[in-house]
């Protein structure tokens, strides 16, 4: 009797891990509609989180954002940027980063994870930024 239990017991999950999923796509990559294009996201809530993706004004590629708040000093002026990114999906190349401002985004594609962690971090990246651009 034990035995035909062990045999039942693997079908029963299956049936129950299929249910679970039952109407969901098994991969959603982004795309909406059959022209190909990702979806576009709307956020009005200040600094976007890093892994965000995003397409700057007149630019064909799109950029992942990899930090924030950097200072530029190598052009003899400090110049404050809010988010410095690399190409998306190439990641970081020979050194070839992009600094820009949340004002030259035109598109974002995908936000970065928002927790806890990143909500405290926002707030004081912000509060930084913020004093920083007073003092110019």
């Amino acid at each position: 009797m034990k035995k035909k239990r062990l045999k039942i017991l693997p079908l029963v999950l299956c049936f129950a891990l299929a249910a679970c999923g039952a109407g969901d796509p098994p991969y959603d990559n982004g795309l909406n509609g059959l022209n190909g294009e990702p979806e576009t996201i709307e956020y009005d809530e200040g600094l976007l989180p890093i892994g965000s993706v995003v397409l700057l004004e007149d630019s064909t590629k799109r950029i992942m954002i990899i930090g924030l708040c950097r200072i530029q000093t190598d052009t003899g002026v400090a110049v404050i940027w809010d988010y410095s990114g690399v190409m998306f999906p190439e990641g970081y190349l020979s050194g070839d980063t992009y600094l820009f401002n949340h004002e030259q985004i035109e598109k974002i594609y995908s936000l970065g994870l928002q927790d806890e962690e990143w909500r405290e971090f926002k707030e004081v990246a912000e509060k930084a930024l913020k004093e920083l651009r007073e003092q110019e």
